[in-house]
């Protein structure tokens, strides 16, 4: 065994043990992503991922299963930071980039980029708007015969106070970047709504369907009316439903809407395309065309975000850093080539924006942090 075999090994025996020194800790990231450790990294990134895997119960809060970030010819030692629950980056520390400043320089505080939370704006009918965040639970207001409720720190609920409603107004819930809420809707169909959202919707539904629109991101889960189908509206496609799960991702920075079904049937259309979809399949929409492809869905992965996770299939860090953006309620700028990494793995959403960053850097991406801009070097 060569000399620098069996010292990666001692410093992977004392990283379990919790006994490494700052110092050993920077020595034991650059040997397990250096390209001449490769073989024996990897092994070691099998032998944790069986370890976790063998566990009953996670070590941390962060990751209900393990997971790893590939790239390059990088091993995956954010396995063992994040996964194995040996080692936690301190929590303490505002993790920013210092900029050189002349002595005589005013310094300006911005505010460190944090983790979304429950936070929304409900406007309703008559243009009155409320701030969900700041606003204690109970009755909020009445519209018409429906009464608006906040249960807790994270849910509205529209209860009808008489049947026969036939007086209608519209609400609108919107999530900023760095939020996120859920609305239980007048005909009791649940919806979680992804941050930078936007849902519009009546008081109560009559006619012959149950319309909302919606900008953003949002899981359903719909009360079943065979008489009065649900239908969503976004970009211009539409997604009707009965009774269903399911997801639709459909943000104006996106090139296609994205609408993942994981129970029931749904009917996705624009304009004359249109197709039907069964569970475990996606229908992606071309925002400037019609047509309607289907595929195989990564179902766990569409609905990540709601369960509280970032899920990354082998995507591109575009796509990662407008996920980031929208949730830290950040900018992300490229200076330079945009590196080609893709990101596989599985990680909690509370991760403070530091934590992130050391995972980003880990992966082989280079970025630093200018107030609320995150840079990607080249």
């Amino acid at each position: 065994m060569s000399n620098q075999n069996g010292r990666l090994l001692e410093l992977y025996r004392r990283f379990h043990t919790n006994e490494l020194s700052t110092q050993e800790l920077q020595e034991f990231l650059q040997m397990m992503s250096d390209p001449a450790n490769q073989r024996l990294a990897e092994g070691l990134v099998d032998q944790t991922w069986f370890e976790i895997q063998s566990q009953e119960t996670p070590q941390i809060p962060f990751i209900k299963r393990t997971w790893y970030i590939r790239a390059a010819s990088a091993a995956a030692v954010v396995l063992f930071i994040f996964a194995s629950g040996y080692f936690f980056f301190p929590q303490n520390k505002s993790t920013s980039t210092t900029v050189a400043r002349s002595a005589t320089a005013p310094r300006k505080t911005i505010p460190t980029p944090v983790p979304g939370r429950n936070l929304a704006i409900l406007t309703l009918g008559n243009g009155r708007q409320i701030l969900l965040d700041s606003t204690e639970a109970g009755t909020l207001a009445n519209e018409g015969n429906t009464k608006i409720i906040k249960i807790g720190s994270g849910q509205l609920s529209y209860a009808s106070t008489q049947k026969g409603n036939t007086e209608i107004t519209f609400n609108t819930l919107s999530t900023p970047r760095g939020g996120q809420y859920q609305v239980e809707l007048p005909d009791g169909s649940q919806v979680w709504l992804n941050s930078d959202s936007r849902l519009h919707f009546p008081t109560v539904f009559t006619g012959a369907e149950r319309i909302i629109d919606l900008s953003g991101e949002a899981y359903f889960e719909v009360a079943k009316n065979k008489k009065m189908p649900f239908v969503v509206k976004v970009n211009g496609s539409e997604v009707k439903v009965f009774g269903t799960h399911f997801n639709v991702n459909g943000y104006a920075d996106e090139a296609v809407t994205k609408t993942t079904l994981l129970e029931g049937s749904v009917q996705v259309s624009k304009g004359e395309s249109r197709t039907m979809l069964i569970p475990g399949q996606q229908a992606q929409v071309n925002v400037q065309g019609e047509n309607v492809q289907v595929s195989i869905a990564d179902t766990e992965e569409a609905i990540a975000w709601k369960n509280g996770y970032f899920q990354f299939n082998k995507s591109d860090i575009g796509s990662v850093m407008k996920q980031l953006s929208r949730w830290y309620d950040l900018e992300v700028r490229f200076q330079g080539q945009k590196p080609e990494a893709h990101f596989r793995g599985k990680i909690s959403r509370s991760l403070q924006l530091s934590e992130m960053m050391k995972v980003i850097e880990v992966s082989g991406v280079r970025c630093k942090l200018e107030g609320k801009t995150l840079v990607i070097l080249p």
